[in-house]
């Protein structure tokens, strides 16, 4: 009997998971890889020291990779720290609709990115107010038709 190599159904699939494919890795924007191209032609001692890297220490290779990863996610982190006490104040403010779906979306994201999450909602939110339209206040004057 054959198995069947049929996709699960989204609803089964993480929201925040990476696809587990090698497909991912092959689906570069066509500007990126040339960019990429270039830099190794320019770098062949990188590319050499990489590629070694990978061949004989994988495990250091993954920490490498890792590691850039690490230092964003921290950088992050300590701006969500210094930013959340203003966007707090700034929600507080705001309509209990608002409120209720930012904390919604930020309870349905991963426990170590909710700091994150809470910081690029509230900016979104935030976002919608300001650029919506305005209502005439009624100063000044009207044009007559």
């Amino acid at each position: 009997m054959a198995t069947s190599t049929k996709n699960p159904p989204e609803s089964k699939i993480e929201k925040n998971d990476p696809p587990k494919t090698s497909e991912r890795f092959n689906t570069i924007n066509a500007q990126v890889n040339q960019r990429l191209h270039t830099f190794k032609e320019n770098n062949p001692k990188w590319v050499a020291y990489y590629a070694d890297m990978v061949k004989t220490s994988p495990d250091r290779a993954v920490d490498s990779l890792l590691l850039n990863r690490m230092f964003r996610f921290e950088a992050d982190t300590r701006q969500a720290k210094t930013l959340t006490p203003g966007a707090e104040e700034w929600l507080n403010k705001q309509s209990p609709d608002v409120q209720q779906r930012v904390h919604e979306r930020v309870e349905q994201a991963r426990p170590e990115e909710r700091a994150t999450v809470f910081i690029d909602l509230v900016s979104q939110e935030k976002a919608k107010i300001d650029f919506s339209p305005r209502t005439a206040t009624g100063h000044g004057q009207s044009m007559g038709v």
